[in-house]
């Protein structure tokens, strides 16, 4: 194996976030499985073929795109951030204009593990400059009555 990983950013599926490949001499960034490399979104080029291949499925009809994980693009993995990037609206809203809002009447779903009420506003801009709506998975880590004042709260941001 090659020199040390980068940092030790953890995988959320356990071990190191970095995998050495050999044949190139250098690591990749996988956050999730070691068969899921990370898209590295700083590059313009990435950014551009990921526009590209949701204008090809929008010009085939597709209705709607749901964006898992979509809070991780952002990240700095340099930097150990991974959630809510300094990045991540800026990519998104380019997402946004290079796509969805070409193409009118679509429904977008972003996933965002790390939003709050306050930062969902952000994603669901009804300016439509990011997605239709956002939904997270906080509810499962909770107690009963942490799930019960969770869910007061986003019903408070609702009404």
């Amino acid at each position: 194996m090659g020199e040390m990983p980068p940092n030790d950013l953890g995988s959320i599926f356990g071990g190191s976030a970095w995998e050495w490949l050999p044949e190139i001499g250098q690591y990749y960034l996988h956050l999730f499985s070691v068969k899921q490399p990370d898209l590295n979104w700083e590059n313009p080029k990435v950014r551009q073929e990921i526009y590209e291949m949701i204008n090809w499925w929008i010009s085939n009809g597709v209705g709607g795109f749901r964006l898992d994980v979509i809070d991780l693009i952002g990240k700095e993995p340099d930097l150990k951030i991974t959630s809510n990037g300094p990045n991540l609206h800026k990519y998104i809203r380019e997402l946004s204009k290079e796509t969805f809002q070409k193409a009118g009447d679509l429904l977008t779903v972003g996933e965002t593990w790390g939003a709050t009420p306050e930062i969902a506003k952000l994603y669901s801009n009804p300016d439509g400059s990011e997605f239709s709506m956002v939904f997270q998975f906080e509810h499962i880590r909770l107690t009963r009555l942490e799930l019960r004042e969770t869910c007061s709260l986003w019903y408070k941001w609702i009404i």
